[in-house]
Formats: C-alpha cells, structure tokens, sequence
C-alpha cells in the first residue's frame, strides 16, 4: 500500500486578502475542519474570513428580525464572536462602509445598511459605532 497518499504538503503561499485557504483534510475537531475560507483581511493583528462551504438552515429573515424576504444563503463563519452578522456583496461602494475584498467582492458588518438598499426597510436602523 502506499502510504504516501495520506502525506499532506503545505504549498508554502503565504495567507493574504482576497485569498481562498482550504483546510487541510485531515483537519479533526476544529471549527474549521474541511472549511473553505476566503480572506477578507489579514494583517499581523490577525485574521477576518468567511467559510464558504458551511451554510446554516436558517434564513436571513429568521436570523435577523422584519428583514426583507430574499433569497439569501447564511454560513457559518466571520469572526470568532457568535453574536455578529458579517456579510460578503457584490455592490462595492454603493453600500456606504463597505471594505474591498478584491475586485468585485466587498464585505459589510451593518445589517441596517445592507437592509437599507429594500425598500421594504427603511426604517431598519444602523448601528453607529460601526461608522
């Protein structure tokens, strides 16, 4: 038998915004086993990513009170911190507070601004200690 197929080499690419880090598979217990992240920043004070590929049965609106009915998908990812709704878009800086990702993917942490751009929600407020 070969036993090198279980043999796992790191690629050596060192981790940057706007990169995708696949977890290795053998990865056993963590929050991030087999997860698929993709860096929203990374500097040396740390790390803010979103797991890709562990989407949650919840919906937006469950999640978040009087939101308007989408279609939106939910992950499991973001912070560390359980109690925070992070949120990866495509409408760049038409979403005031916005930070870049890359090119065309941004990524918001006030729901209140996100939820703004329905008209079915004017009224949601935004959290100002993020501004």
């Amino acid at each position: 038998m070969n036993t090198g197929i279980f043999k796992i080499e790191t690629n050596h690419i060192k981790p940057k915004k706007g990169r995708i880090l696949v977890a290795e598979p053998f990865l056993a217990g963590s929050y991030f086993n087999r997860a698929v992240v993709l860096l929203a920043a990374h500097d040396k004070d740390g790390s803010i990513g979103f797991i890709l590929n562990k989407k949650v049965s919840y919906s937006l609106n469950e999640v978040v009170k009087n939101f308007p009915d989408t279609n939106s998908e939910i992950f499991i990812g973001g912070s560390v911190n359980s109690d925070s709704l992070y949120y990866i878009h495509t409408l760049g800086e038409d979403l005031p507070g916005s930070i870049k990702i890359n090119d065309n993917i941004y990524w918001g942490r006030d729901i209140g601004k996100l939820g703004g751009r329905y008209s079915l929600w004017p009224n949601y407020p935004e959290d100002p200690s993020l501004n």
